[in-house]
């Protein structure tokens, strides 16, 4: 089968919406399939078209389906659709009528679309592998990381002021990695990372590099305020390593409510008590590594791509 998958994020993105495009080209191909990926919809001759965005591939889902209207279509739904707002946009749910099934990344998210559209809807979690060396790990520091782009919704500050917090023996040492993109807060950061030793802003990185970072952490933190799907989960559970988190919804979802790393959104004290519970308890660590490692089939590749297939057996021919 031809499949184009239509995605805002350019090529040289690297944000969630261009890996989740890139991993599912990937997944398909491997299923046999021609892939190409685009940011929006062309003429070339296509079998199924495969929409990220709800809201901003909203012109090529109608576009595929004016075109042809009987060729299937899946939507994946994106962070920003499912928690910008209140309720899904008029945009997106126009979309999400447009399309033969709907993708959501995590089982929470299935509450965000419609109850008359909930039978098209589909969760498909995301996979990761570790990388193919993993990294030792530095025993005279506690090291944590943090990948996140330079976004408001990301709150990349407040790892920092948590770091802040922190005893002044801890051995903590904090590195954010992702990319500049909003200027305000890229200067926020640079900032911090002049004024606290603890805190360092590494900038961008490849997928590699990332995938190494987060491999020689002791813990992951994410500190969003509210997410899709957060890829980064997989990728430390993949690499087995322990993870705190906001409780927003994708959270919870992902990880269960009676994960032991939750915090309030926006709590840099709850943050700051929790990284220095990690390190000074190692039986709290290992119970936060644990999570992870016993969560590792989950992110198995061959078993989203298992449900990739089975997702294409439903779609009309």
């Amino acid at each position: 089968m031809r499949v184009q998958i239509v995605t805002p994020a350019p090529r040289a993105s690297r944000s969630g919406n261009r890996l989740t495009a890139l991993r599912w080209a990937g997944q398909l191909r491997s299923l046999g399939h021609r892939v190409r990926v685009r940011e929006a919809l062309d003429d070339a001759p296509a079998d199924l078209l495969i929409a990220l965005h709800a809201e901003k591939s909203a012109s090529s889902l109608a576009a595929w389906k004016t075109r042809r209207a009987s060729a299937p279509a899946v939507l994946i739904m994106t962070g920003t659709d499912l928690y910008d707002h209140d309720r899904l946009s008029q945009v997106a749910l126009e979309s999400c009528a447009r399309a033969d099934r709907i993708v959501v990344l995590q089982p929470g998210a299935i509450e965000r679309i419609p109850s008359e559209l909930r039978g098209r809807v589909r969760c498909i979690p995301q996979s990761a592998l570790p990388p193919r060396e993993l990294p030792s790990r530095d025993n005279d520091r506690f090291e944590v990381v943090s990948l996140a782009h330079l976004r408001p919704v990301k709150d990349p500050l407040l790892l920092a002021r948590a770091a802040a917090l922190v005893p002044a023996n801890s051995r903590l040492r904090v590195r954010l990695a992702g990319s500049a993109y909003d200027a305000a807060l890229a200067d926020a950061v640079r900032r911090e990372s002049l004024e606290h030793p603890r805190f360092e802003w590494v900038g961008s990185l490849s997928r590699t590099e990332a995938m190494r970072l987060l491999a020689s952490a002791d813990l992951l933190v994410i500190t969003s305020r509210n997410e899709g799907g957060p890829a980064v989960v997989p990728e430390a559970i993949a690499c087995g390593v322990g993870i705190l988190s906001t409780e927003m919804p994708a959270a919870r979802s992902l990880l269960g409510a009676d994960h032991p790393g939750l915090f309030p959104v926006g709590d840099s004290a709850a943050l700051a008590e929790l990284l220095h519970r990690a390190e000074a308890d190692p039986q709290f660590l290992h119970r936060l590594t644990q999570r992870s490692l016993d969560a590792q089939p989950e992110v198995d590749p061959s078993r989203e791509r298992g449900r990739i297939a089975a997702l294409l057996s439903e779609l009309p021919r």
